[in-house]
């Protein structure tokens, strides 16, 4: 079948032949002649569909991430009839090709891949609303984009909302009781969804009632075959907690996939005066004495920890406790009654996540 343009498209888009159906309309695939790459080239024609494609425009515009496809340009019929955006072309496999075939690995950077985008969403004060499997996609190279931002919406603070819109499974709880605050915890429950998919296979019932768990609970991610690390599991089950003041920020999940797939490849440069050492996975525990404060660190291949600590000792002017993680950038400071005091700087680096 032929197909044929809704409007002429400036000479730089040239048309490939091959339309795609979309949400709101179609996605006609081009070529920028300019740029040498290939676009999408969204395109609606009813006012609705036209007002929610130039909201989509607007709220990308603050949005700077790898991993949220880019908009290039916005064309308009003369007849004013149409309007299309022109897209970043995301050729690869859609989430969903993953369901039922994900091994660990696989779990681990796509879902690291996800927090990244919704951390950088987030981060400028705005809300997806729509995170599901058909609107998160792979390039040639791998890298996970999310699209579709034709519902997304900012942040409104204590605003409440009529309208809970989304699609369902990935719909938070608390938009089946309106009106709901809206807040960036409805993609974490997205994502908490979209990640039971990929550990599990499938969803189970009690997630796709109406509303979501009035059946009672999902099994907890500690009994997916994917055997996912134990800090994860916890901020996963709690990314499905009912409650949206219970579930955990995106960073939090963003840093706990980042250190797991860099484990064992920290490292913490440790100076005192003229001595230095460097703390990581083949020296990964270290005792420092300083007038009658003795500190030790232990790296456990994730994090930096105080093991013990005797004496006064404050690590960025802060009493230290054993057991808690040292910050990236420290300074301890070993003190007596006297008024007496030796620094310790701690600095430490994450590897690169290579995807």
């Amino acid at each position: 079948m032929v197909v044929k343009l809704p409007f002429k498209f400036p000479d730089r888009y040239s048309f490939e032949g091959e339309r795609l159906e979309g949400g709101q309309g179609y996605v006609y695939i081009c070529s920028d002649l300019f740029l040498e790459r290939k676009v999408a080239v969204k395109v609606v024609s009813t006012p609705a569909d036209m007002t929610a494609l130039r909201q989509e425009l607007a709220l990308l515009a603050d949005i700077r991430s790898a991993h949220v496809a880019e908009i290039y340009d916005l064309l308009e019929a003369q007849s004013g009839k149409h309007i299309g955006l022109v897209e970043q072309f995301v050729g690869g496999n859609h989430l969903a090709d993953l369901v039922g075939k994900c091994k660990i690995i696989q779990f681990m950077r796509t879902m690291y891949q996800l927090c990244c985008g919704l951390s950088d969403i987030h981060a400028v004060q705005k809300i997806h609303r729509d995170i599901k499997p058909n609107n998160i996609r792979f390039d040639e190279e791998g890298i996970l984009k999310i699209l579709d931002f034709g519902i997304s919406c900012n942040v409104e603070g204590e605003g409440k909302t009529l309208n809970g819109k989304g699609t369902h499974p990935y719909i938070a709880p608390e938009l089946y009781d309106l009106p709901a605050n809206y807040t960036n915890a409805v993609d974490i429950y997205a994502a908490g969804v979209l990640a039971y998919e990929l550990a599990f296979g499938q969803l189970e019932a009690c997630l796709k009632s109406i509303p979501p768990q009035k059946m009672g609970n999902p099994k907890k991610f500690s009994t997916s075959p994917l055997n996912i690390a134990p800090e994860i599991c916890d901020l996963l089950d709690g990314a499905l907690n009912p409650s949206p003041a219970k579930r955990p920020k995106v960073e939090d999940l963003k840093r706990a996939f980042e250190r797991r797939l860099a484990f064992g490849r920290h490292r913490a440069a440790v100076t005192s005066g003229a001595q230095s050492w460097i703390l990581s996975d083949s020296y990964q525990s270290l005792t420092l004495k300083s007038l009658d404060c003795v500190l030790t660190i232990a790296y456990d291949g994730l994090r930096f920890i105080v093991t013990s600590a005797t004496g006064n000792v404050d690590v960025n002017n802060i009493k230290v406790k054993v057991g808690e993680e040292l910050p990236a950038s420290c300074v301890v400071a070993m003190n007596t009654e006297n008024g007496s005091r030796s620094f310790i700087t701690i600095d430490m680096s994450n590897p690169n996540i290579i995807l």
